[in-house]
């Protein structure tokens, strides 16, 4: 394919890229030795360089003509931009600044190991706010629970589910029409997840039947549904899964399911009182569900949500009807790359593909296949209209505006920036550090990171109807669901579990998706239903009965009490 050749060449520039700009040694630039250096590593995910750039060159020159310390005016902030985690080892690295993910924010915290930044984030800012406004009352409550204090904020999130082709979509007649049949006509599209006429989700399934009937019809006019990175890692699936378990439980059940408390904090009572949907057992194959208080001494309960074993059994579906669902490319070689690239070339090569199942990141990592994808295909490539797809909350029926469904967004980066605590004792440097951390969350630079990178900050805020209006279909279709944030869960939480369990509990609980079926450990749903278990059998081998979490988490109820 044309593509091969392509790609070679952007693997040598990207090479060449590398040599030249990465690494300690301040990009490239030198150390210019009349300013102070503030050295800086950011985890080189899906979030791309871009934003970092910017802030680099906008810091540097708000503060050209400040003193940071004796003999020195201006700063030089040497980026690092990199796959390391700096976070193993951080109190023999050099960097004073460090955007990571996958942090155990609670563990280094106790640790003494990143410094206390409460003071920036609790005083007023450059835009007249406090970072700490822009914090949720959860988001307070979590990251000041290990001492009272601030010692990270949140960075980048990114959300868990499926991406879908509006082009495929409208070309195919493939959005449900009202009243049944399939239209691309705007205005004939049924109600969507949300239930209300006239919204941007018009026409997409609303109930688990109506995601079954679209796939079904998909595969009648040439169309597959869904491609994902290879088998190679199953737990790519797992997006479709948390993305479909969040859809149905919404924000607070979510957020019982980590923090065990269906008051949120004492703060509810009577009919207010959260109470998830738990499968307490089954009827044949049909789980029977009961809506439970949860607290700690229950909170192995949330092991068994009903939305999880929903989600299982859309993936027993997938798999039942692989070989029309599913793409043919999705082997055991096919990297996530690979399967972003697919995905933007199949309509493209009239094999189209609707979804692809992705973290909302994949975008931006996508940003070569997509360079790739103009220079062989043109015009045809430059108008792409992906969008994130809003996901069904209810199994069957109808949806309508008495039941439709708010979207949420599950955000699984557990993604922070931390000040290196090896610095506490150089003022200035610490001075230069907070500096740079409460610029970086100004609102400006806070927007300027969702223009840059097409993700968002772990806080609280809105980009301005012009740079909204300069964005590409599917930033903007995240930008719609996102709203300022208030629609994100952000799984963190303030109880004894989390706080001194954090690390095991992420994999053991939240919403997590590991089983233990016939003595055997599967950490990737697709994988053993694949193999040939069924979706009820890995539900219930997901389960934690009492005893169990009794032995693993009692010492801390005692602590709590």
């Amino acid at each position: 394919m044309k593509k091969t050749s392509l790609l070679l060449a952007t693997l040598m520039l990207a090479g060449a890229c590398f040599t030249a700009c990465g690494g300690p040694q301040g990009g490239g630039e030198g150390i210019d030795e009349s300013r102070t250096q503030l050295y800086v590593a950011s985890f080189d995910g899906g979030v791309g360089n871009l934003w970092l750039e910017k802030l680099k060159k906008s810091f540097e020159a708000k503060y050209a003509d400040v003193s940071f310390e004796p003999g020195k005016t201006g700063v030089q902030l040497i980026v690092d931009i990199s796959k390391a985690n700096h976070i193993n080892a951080i109190s023999t690295e050099i960097y004073n600044v460090i955007f990571a993910e996958a942090v155990a924010y609670n563990e280094l915290a106790a640790s003494n190991l990143i410094l206390d930044i409460s003071d920036i984030v609790q005083e007023t800012n450059s835009d007249g706010k406090t970072i700490e406004s822009k914090l949720s009352e959860h988001q307070k409550r979590a990251l000041t629970a290990v001492n009272g204090k601030y010692c990270a904020l949140p960075h980048y999130e990114y959300y868990a589910g499926v991406t879908y082709d509006k082009d495929v979509f409208n070309k195919k007649s493939l959005y449900i029409k009202q009243g049944g049949g399939y239209t691309n006509e705007n205005g004939n599209r049924s109600a969507g997840p949300d239930g209300k006429t006239g919204t941007k989700d018009d026409g997409l399934p609303a109930t688990y039947e109506e995601f079954y009937a679209v796939c079904n019809n998909m595969t009648k006019v040439g169309v597959t549904p869904f491609i994902y990175m290879g088998e190679a890692n199953g737990s790519y699936v797992d997006f479709l899964l948390e993305g479909l378990t969040t859809a149905y439980h919404g924000r607070d059940e979510m957020e019982v399911a980590f923090t065990f408390d269906s008051t949120k904090g004492g703060t509810l009572t009577g009919n207010d009182v959260i109470k998830p949907s738990i499968v307490t057992g089954f009827n044949g194959n049909t789980p029977v569900v009961e809506e439970k208080v949860i607290s700690l001494e229950n909170g192995y309960d949330t092991t068994q949500m009903a939305g999880k074993y929903y989600a299982l059994e859309f993936v027993q579906k997938m798999k039942d009807n692989a070989d029309k669902w599913i793409s043919d490319k999705v082997k055991s070689s096919l990297s996530h790359l690979d399967a972003q690239e697919e995905y933007i070339m199949s309509d493209l090569e009239n094999e189209p593909i609707a979804m692809i199942i992705e973290g909302s990141f994949w975008y931006n990592e996508a940003e070569a296949a997509f360079g790739r994808s103009v220079e062989y295909y043109q015009d045809a490539a430059k108008t792409r209209n992906f969008a994130w797809m809003p996901l069904p909350a209810q199994i069957s029926g109808t949806v309508n505006e008495s039941n439709g469904s708010e979207q949420f967004l599950l955000d699984e980066s557990y993604s922070y920036v931390v000040i290196n605590a090896n610095i506490k004792n150089n003022e200035n440097l610490v001075n230069l550090a907070k500096t740079f951390v409460q610029y970086a969350y100004t609102d400006d630079n806070l927007r300027e990171f969702t223009v840059s990178s097409g993700c968002f900050k772990g806080v609280q805020y809105e980009v301005t109807n012009e740079q909204y209006s300069g964005m590409n279909n599917f930033y903007k279709s995240l930008v719609d669901l996102r709203g300022d944030g208030s629609n994100v869960v952000r799984p963190i939480a303030d109880n004894q579990i989390y706080i001194n369990a954090e690390t095991s509990f992420r994999f053991m609980h939240c919403f997590s998706f590991g089983s233990v079926v016939n003595g055997r450990e599967y950490s990737a749903a697709m994988h053993a239903i694949k193999g040939g278990i069924s979706a009820k059998d890995y539900f219930l081998g997901m389960k934690t009965d009492q005893q169990t979490w009794n032995t693993l988490y009692s010492k801390y109820f005692t602590e709590n009490n």
